[in-house]
């Protein structure tokens, strides 16, 4: 059965009554329930799940196992990871934790961050509906930023603004190593990106692009508060034709050389002694495990209290 978009209805809410809309991104035609067997534990595990809401039986109800070559034997429990999931798309969720700590030793190696923000006009969102489009704009800036003398950073993309989550609101947001850019430079910048828009869009644009930038310097406090906002989530209300188009794409980029960057677990790092973790293929139920064998070490992570020595300065790391 074919949906229809979201654009020929008049409001979301006609759009939700119209067709069901499992949190878990399952879809059913109106008038009919979902498939019996979601609402079952897996029957292979002689276990009882008890289900408290509906997203929770189907987001963070999982886990795999995973062991470093020195035998430290961890678990970590699963998320969808999608920005509308009501558990992942929750500021401070599990989810956005896990984001901030993959970026968080690239932060660290900063000398000087800069905080670069690059939004494309209203009247010509509609040319930017695609990932191809959204690959062309990260693209050139990257490069433009490489060309400038910016050898490394991160950039993600952020969809809708903080005011109004229906309205498609698309920019793309840098963190990089830099000093403080001039007004100069930042003009050049507005100058270059209006032109490469309308080539790009074969149109004419009258007014000048929005380009923000802002200097954190060394100020540890500031780079941490922009790592944990550009990593929130801003897609909080579903859109089929958009979240679509977002299978499998990458929100996320980094570029340039991290000599030197200090891993942590969700990098794949062991905690305990920095080998390699190697995460096992099943998915285990939730109640599965006895959790009172081990040990939580945040962001939905447990080691095993008994695959690895007491050590007071092990017993730091796992605290932080």
């Amino acid at each position: 059965m074919s949906l229809p978009s979201i654009s020929e209805y008049n409001s979301w809410r006609d759009y939700n009554n119209t067709i069901k809309i499992h949190p878990g991104g399952i879809r059913a035609p109106a008038g009919q329930d979902f498939p019996p067997y979601l609402e079952l534990p897996d029957k292979s595990c002689n276990h009882k799940i008890e289900k408290e809401t509906e997203q929770d039986f189907f987001c963070g109800k999982g886990f795999i196992r995973g062991k470093c070559k020195n035998g430290h034997i961890f678990i970590k429990r699963l998320y969808c990871h999608r920005e509308w999931c009501p558990v992942c798309g929750k500021k401070d969720s599990v989810a956005h934790k896990r984001r901030m700590a993959r970026w968080e030793g690239k932060v660290k190696l900063m000398q000087k961050m800069g905080y670069l923000v690059i939004t494309i006009p209203e009247e010509l969102r509609i040319y930017f509906r695609k990932r191809s489009d959204w690959n062309a704009v990260r693209r050139y800036w990257i490069r433009r930023l490489k060309r400038d003398g910016f050898q490394r950073g991160l950039c993600r993309w952020h969809w809708f603004g903080d005011k109004d989550l229906d309205k498609f609101h698309p920019h793309l947001n840098f963190l990089f190593e830099s000093d403080r850019v001039p007004l100069v430079q930042l003009e050049e910048w507005r100058e270059d990106y209006k032109k490469w828009l309308e080539k790009y869009c074969n149109c004419k644009i009258d007014k000048k692009v929005d380009i923000h930038f802002l200097y954190a310097g060394k100020k540890k406090f500031k780079k941490f508060f922009w790592l944990k906002y550009v990593t929130r989530a801003t897609f909080l209300k579903y859109n089929d034709e958009l979240a679509k188009e977002m299978f499998r794409y990458h929100v996320m980029m980094t570029w340039g050389k991290w000599k030197g960057e200090t891993k942590n677990i969700e990098n794949g790092s062991c905690p305990v002694c920095g080998n390699r973790i190697h995460w096992g293929r099943r998915c285990w139920p939730v109640g599965y495990i006895n959790l009172n064998d081990y040990r939580d070490i945040g962001n939905g992570y447990w080691i095993d209290k008994w695959s690895y020595d007491y050590d007071p300065a092990v017993e730091d790391i796992l605290s932080k």
